[in-house]
């Protein structure tokens, strides 16, 4: 019998008309599951607190996905009565007009659940929230799947799309709305082989997905790591080291413990330079606004001095200064004295090890944990002490 007593303390009544049983494995269990001496019916699906809840997968991703697709579906019939639809509707230029706001729309989208998932404000580096997680924007995946339903066009000789490829090609000129021209202008902007000659030899299915694959991810890589290049927060991050695919330490050191996710999500705020320091906020106004470190007075407050040398918080930070030292005489005992003097140094290893020459990869784990825990320790610190103040 299911326990009411956390109702009977809150009291609340269950209703036993309104509950369902979810039985999370593959076969259905035999057992009876009584409320209010009535049996609960047991169901494959159900909605909880606007939640679709599905027994046969892990996440719910399977009711949810059903979902999401009769919600597009409907969306497009809904559409129809504008006249979006094929032969007998709009001209196609004004209905693929939609395309590319809807690609906006889904881009940003994108980009702030990337960044939503780090804990990061909108405000943070587009390039760096991607580069990060190793994520390649929303635009490259819809470009890979639009190579790829080419390399199936392609491979089908005697297809009508095949045919259509062929007279679309020889026709249109390249301002010209058609898909195959699309595709023609995606090609030549990755370097890729002509759409003749993919008409003419088409390449084998998983060669081609391989191709694109590397293709895409490469063009977009060398394009973001371009972008972060020219921002000035970024510069703890060695960009050369982040490839698509591929997560920064700084995440992929973290593992599944809440805990170390929320000190991470602390330390990539300061590693992209949006944790709010007085410099930040002198930046923006630097007539009101005055630069200097809030607690000990001694110098701007930016991540150099918040992290290494501000007085103030020198209590909280010498135990993890110690365990760096004595870390880093360990692993470099010629070079010891010449990073641990070095303000710039040392922060460069707080932030990010991985881009640090002196660093070894096989202390990135360690290095990590410890510069992690020193980050969120000055972090509580700080914002304890502030708030004392300003009461």
């Amino acid at each position: 019998m299911l326990d009411e007593h956390y109702a009977c303390q809150e009291n609340y009544t269950i209703s036993e008309t309104k509950s369902r049983v979810l039985v999370t494995r593959n076969q259905l269990d035999t057992h009876d599951f009584m409320l209010n001496c009535s049996k609960l019916k047991q169901s494959e699906t159900d909605t909880h607190l606007g939640i679709s809840r599905d027994s046969k997968t892990r996440f719910d991703s399977n009711a949810v996905v059903q979902e999401r697709i009769g919600t597009g579906h409907r969306a497009t019939y809904a559409m129809m009565g504008a006249r979006l639809h094929g032969a007998n509707g709009l001209n196609p230029c004004v209905s693929l007009h939609l395309i590319p706001k809807d690609l906006t729309s889904i881009t940003k989208y994108h980009k702030r659940l990337l960044k939503q998932l780090q804990h990061l404000p909108y405000k943070a580096a587009d390039s760096a929230s991607y580069l990060l997680l190793g994520e390649p924007p929303i635009k490259a995946e819809i470009h890979k799947r639009i190579f790829t339903t080419f390399g199936n066009i392609v491979r089908n000789y005697d297809s009508i799309e095949h045919q259509l490829a062929w007279r679309q090609l020889a026709n249109n000129s390249n301002s010209s709305n058609s898909w195959f021209i699309m595709v023609k202008s995606l090609l030549e902007m990755y370097d890729l082989p002509s759409c003749y000659d993919l008409l003419q030899n088409p390449p084998g299915k998983s060669t081609w997905k391989n191709i694109v694959k590397s293709t895409v991810n490469r063009y977009w890589e060398q394009k973001l790591k371009l972008g972060a290049k020219t921002k000035s927060s970024l510069k703890y991050i060695d960009f050369g080291r982040l490839s698509i695919g591929k997560t920064h330490l700084i995440w992929s050191s973290a593992g599944s413990d809440t805990c170390a996710i929320t000190k991470a999500s602390v330390k990539c705020r300061m590693l992209l330079g949006v944790y709010t320091l007085q410099a930040n906020r002198h930046r923006f106004n630097q007539i009101e606004v005055d630069p200097s470190c809030p607690l000990c007075k001694q110098g701007p407050e930016d991540r150099t001095h918040f992290l290494v040398l501000c007085q103030y918080l020198t209590t909280v930070r010498q135990p993890f200064m110690d365990a760096l030292k004595n870390f880093i005489r360990e692993m470099l005992p010629d070079l010891h004295q010449q990073i641990t003097s070095d303000p710039l140094q040392v922060t460069q290893v707080i932030l990010d090890c991985s881009s640090s020459p002196f660093v070894q990869p096989q202390y990135y784990n360690r290095l990590e944990c410890l510069s992690r825990g020193l980050c969120y320790a000055l972090h509580i610190a700080r914002s304890t002490a502030l708030e004392y103040h300003y009461k």
